[in-house]
């Protein structure tokens, strides 16, 4: 339960096996790659860069289709359907696709060219209405906007941006031209728009022309050489098409969808070729050899040997690796293992760091048991993640997520026995219903704790608790110190610290279990706190400020103290269920008394801890994942570290058969 040791590995290899070997290597998925900044001496890097943007550009076609078809055909799907995650095809598909990639690239072309006809069929149809709003206003005109008049008379056609009504508007252009016959008629006018015809003697074309620009005059746009109302006829009937254009251009994308497994998997294959060719351009080739690097775990060097001899005359040689350079890979028992998602959201750890899962785990479920604190719940939680683990074939993180809330639902469960809380006291509430009276039934309806009634003793018990984990954070950095061979350092910056919080703690124990305790704790505390004046202030210059470093080293206490009350939050979450439940059940037992309001209370119950749930469920991870970031992680772990990251089969719609890559 620890770092998985590691070995750097040097591949020595024929430049004409090259395919055969990284292949192999990508199939395995147990080696990283190391890419180094320069090349040997005697060896150059090939730029495989436009390679890898042609296999990019495929695979950016192939996703651009899978997009379109779940717009126009998507793919039916229950709602548990993403708990399977990937589909899983034979490392033989990989060669399907290899083989029709040509075919696979026309079909994705070709959805992509449907549908943006599609696209430009509905910007023609915004553009069609913008036409028939502009042309509407003048569909009782019965010249085209491009008429000008006869030879004797002068045709103004055109709008003018303000409301007129047949004097106001004749007062306005008489104003502007006294001495000049003309005729005019409104064709439309609204609010903001009137729309004119205007027509006068060729010889006052001019003067009536500078009139109504003073008024603001625009000729309109379009149907120059028809009326506009059969303009607007041809734009309705193009734009009424559009749809059933559309509908067969979908129907045709549609058809297309019975491809769409076959390109998810050529969308993957371009990807794995592109991550194979970024490869090629990171290694050093010389004219006949290729030379790869890397790390790889010691437990699979050896398999890892035996599977590249077997495929390619090469060279495999392994040697001690620089444990600041190194990568990292946990290993851990199924109990620890779930937990190494939540360390690596944090950091990897580094080269001095001792892997924190295996510390942390207990606590970890221990305490998120603590504050969701009820067995009902963890009962449901126990049995959805168990019947997905086995109904479905998750994906390893969604895998990993399951156990870990699999096993959050037992100490769940246990903590809820312990408070006598089953969807809050509903079981008790029936049982006195039966019965007519109360019944103690111990972790059924009689809690070895009440959260409600026993608060200041379960504030004790989680500040307690939370004393060991510090200590236990504690205890990790005394370990590490001391296989550094800080030995010093080890027994008095830490095991000074860990003796005093003891004492503390035996002393504050001693008021209710007698002076003695209280004698011993001192005692502990005293020569516990001497200790840290005296060795904390060692990096000083003079007596003089080693002592007063010593002591001011003592403040750190505060710190000690701020991290203990932050696991009154084990109490306040704790209650938050358990009272949340209870007035839920309260609630629902609101409609007892007949069998015509069951259903409400049924729904009522049945909302009210589905409510209870999500919000205390999401609380109690939360807290539980700051209680070992902040208080626990400070302590003892510093991370920095890079997580092993191999060269593998990545995919994004499928993945390969496990038996497959062996």
């Amino acid at each position: 339960m620890a770092k998985m040791p590691m070995k750097q590995i040097r591949i020595v290899a024929l430049r004409a096996e090259r395919k055969k070997l990284l292949e192999k290597l990508q199939q395995l998925g147990v080696m990283e790659i190391l890419s180094e900044e320069k090349s040997a001496r005697g060896f150059e890097r090939i730029d495989t860069s436009g390679s890898e943007r042609v296999f990019e550009r495929n695979v950016e076609t192939a996703n651009e289709a899978l997009k379109i078809l779940d717009k126009v055909a998507p793919e039916k799907k229950g709602l548990l359907d993403s708990f399977s995650g990937r589909r899983e095809i034979e490392l033989g598909e990989l060669s399907f696709c290899a083989e029709n990639r040509t075919h696979l690239m026309k079909l994705c072309s070709k959805i992509i060219e449907l549908y943006k006809q599609c696209e430009e069929n509905d910007a023609e149809a915004v553009r069609l209405m913008a036409n028939i709003a502009q042309l509407e206003p003048w569909q009782k005109l019965d010249v085209p906007f491009s008429f000008e008049g006869t030879d004797k008379t002068r045709v103004f056609i055109g709008s003018l941006p303000a409301a007129y009504q047949s004097q106001t508007l004749y007062d306005a252009i008489s104003e502007r031209c006294p001495d000049t016959a003309f005729e005019f008629e409104i064709i439309s006018s609204s609010s903001s728009m009137t729309c004119v015809f205007v027509m006068t003697h060729t010889s006052n074309a001019e003067q009536m022309m500078k009139a109504l620009r003073s008024l603001g005059f625009a000729k309109p746009m379009g149907a120059n050489r028809s009326l506009p109302k059969d303009k607007i006829e041809r734009l309705r009937s193009r734009l009424n098409s559009l749809p059933e254009e559309n509908k067969a251009l979908e129907d045709e994308i549609a058809s297309l969808a019975e491809h769409r497994q076959e390109i998810e998997s050529v969308s993957d294959y371009f990807r794995i070729r592109a991550d194979k060719y970024k490869v090629i351009g990171e290694i050093d080739h010389s004219k006949h050899a290729v030379v790869i690097k890397g790390y790889v775990t010691e437990q699979d060097a050896e398999r890892l040997e035996k599977a590249l001899t077997d495929t390619c005359t090469c060279v495999v040689e392994f040697s001690d690796v620089n444990p600041d350079e190194a990568p990292v890979k946990f290993s851990n028992n199924a109990f620890v293992s779930p937990v190494e998602s939540i360390v690596e959201m944090y950091a990897m750890p580094n080269a001095t760091d001792i892997d924190p899962t295996p510390v942390m785990a207990f606590f970890f479920y221990f305490f998120f048991g603590m504050m969701f604190s009820d067995a009902g719940y963890g009962l449901l939680m126990v049995i959805a993640t168990t019947w997905a683990l086995k109904k479905f074939k998750p994906e390893k993180s969604m895998e990993q997520s399951m156990k870990l809330f699999r096993n959050c639902g037992i100490f769940t469960m246990l903590w809820g026995f312990i408070y006598a809380s089953f969807f809050g006291d509903i079981l008790n509430t029936v049982i006195k219903s039966i019965a007519g009276r109360q019944i103690d039934i111990p972790f059924i309806t009689k809690p070895i704790i009440d959260p409600v009634n026993d608060s200041t003793l379960l504030m004790i018990i989680s500040i307690a608790f939370g004393l060991i984990q510090i200590l236990v954070g504690l205890g990790a950095k005394f370990y590490v110190l001391w296989r550094q061979g800080e030995r010093f350092a080890a027994i008095f910056d830490c095991g000074s610290w860990m003796l005093l919080l003891t004492g503390v703690a035996v002393l504050a124990s001693g008021l209710v279990l007698g002076e003695t305790f209280i004698y011993i704790g001192a005692g502990i505390s005293i020569l516990s706190a001497l200790a840290l004046v005296l060795t904390q202030g060692r990096s000083k210059k003079g007596i003089v400020m080693k002592f007063f470093s010593g002591i001011a080293s003592l403040y750190d206490s505060t710190g000690y103290i701020s991290d203990l009350m932050s696991y009154t939050r084990l109490l306040a979450l704790g209650l938050t269920t358990a009272i949340m439940g209870n007035v839920f059940n309260v609630l629902s037992l609101q409609f007892s008394g007949s069998v015509w309001t069951v259903i409400p209370m049924i729904l009522v119950f049945i909302i009210g801890h589905a409510v209870n749930f999500g919000l205390n469920v999401l609380g109690s991870y939360v807290h539980s994942i700051r209680l070992q970031y902040v208080e626990m992680f400070g302590k003892f772990y510093e991370g920095g570290g890079k997580k092993f990251e191999p060269f593998e089969l990545k995919s994004k719609y499928t993945r390969i058969r496990e038996e497959n890559k062996q």
